[in-house]
Order: C-alpha cells, then structure tokens, then sequence
C-alpha cells in the first residue's frame, strides 16, 4: 500500500469516525500516513480496504494498526480449519489407530498444521476411549489447538516487526543487517559520550 492508498483509508476511518481526528494538524496527519503507510505497505490496498470495512461494520472504536493487522491475519489464515473442523480430523485418524502400526500410519497422514499438537498418545487414547471419555479429550486437544495458533500468530507479527525494524535501519543507515546494527550501537555510545 502507497502513500495515496493510505490517505484514502484514513479518510474512510476519518468518515466512520469523525470525532478521532477532529484535533489533529495537518503535519499530525501526515505524520500519521506515514506511520499507515510503513507498517502496511507490504500488503495490498484492496485487503486493507476490506479490512477496516470489517472493523467498522463491527467495531464503535477506530481501529488501530495493530487491529487491522489482526483482521489480515484471520483473513490470511481461514484457509485453516476451526478447532471443530480439526477434531473431526483428529477424531477420525484416533478411530482408524486401534494399532500401534495404524497409529503411526494415521500420524503420518495428518495435515503439517496438526502434527505439532497430535502424537501416538493421542490417538490412541481416542482409539480405546468411550465415547464418555471423548468431550475430556475434545477439550485437552481444542486447548492445545488454541494455543498453537495464538503462537504461530503472535510468530508472524513478531516476524513483521523485526522486518520493518530492518527496513527502517537499512534505510537510516543505507546498509543492511549487521552494519546498520552495529552503526546504531556506536551513535548510541556517541551519544552517551556527550556532556
């Protein structure tokens, strides 16, 4: 997303929510596309758009970056089932691992999402199970479930803040990586050197 794109979406997030901005300069604005814009100028205007339409259609609040980057995430990660969907497949691998070999067979079958999470003990406690023990075990795996995706969530955005940390050195400093590191250090101790 350009500069131009950003400035249309803080104009829509300005219409929705015309008290936000009511005091803010026009250097604040600027400053504030800017801000907009480098944090999202990875990804496109039009899932942006989409976005802060969703936020507005269910949020009294203006949005924050932070916000949004979440609405994008979700979005980019519906392609994953819901806990739900991921027990039934679960559920259906524990049933046909009755055996230690079929077990493993199943083990191997499972989406690359699930593997983290669903082990040998896994499936064959859901193997020899009643069908009373199931919601005690629906509940343990949906847990687990949960968290790995809060982390592989959290993962990602960590992994964005340390590209636009990079991207902001390179560009102050004109180098990359270590160099820009290392020149940040040494104005820091230049710094510090001063009366």
């Amino acid at each position: 997303m350009n500069k131009n794109e950003t400035a249309k979406i803080i104009a829509l997030i300005k219409l929705n929510y015309p008290h936000i901005y009511q005091d803010y300069s026009d250097s604040d604005l600027d400053l504030l596309i800017s801000e907009w814009t480098l944090q999202l100028e990875q990804m496109p205007y039009k899932a942006i758009y989409v976005a802060v339409q969703c936020h507005i259609s269910t949020n009294p609040y203006p949005p924050t970056i932070a916000h949004i980057k979440g609405i994008l995430y979700d979005m980019s990660n519906s392609k994953l089932p819901s806990g739900e969907e991921a027990w039934a497949i679960v559920l259906k691998a524990g049933r046909a691992s009755l055996y230690p070999d079929s077990a493993y067979e199943e083990l191997k079958k499972l989406p690359e999402y699930l593997k983290p999470i669903v082990t040998f003990d896994l499936l064959q406690s859901i193997a020899n199970s009643s069908d009373a023990d199931l919601p005690f075990i629906k509940k343990d795996f949906l847990q687990d479930y949960r968290s790995v995706t809060e982390s592989h969530k959290r993962n990602v955005q960590i992994s964005s803040i340390s590209n636009n940390i990079r991207k902001l050195t390179s560009e102050e400093y004109g180098s990359d990586s270590a160099d820009a590191d290392v020149r940040l250090l040494e104005d820091k101790d230049d710094e510090r050197e001063k009366p």
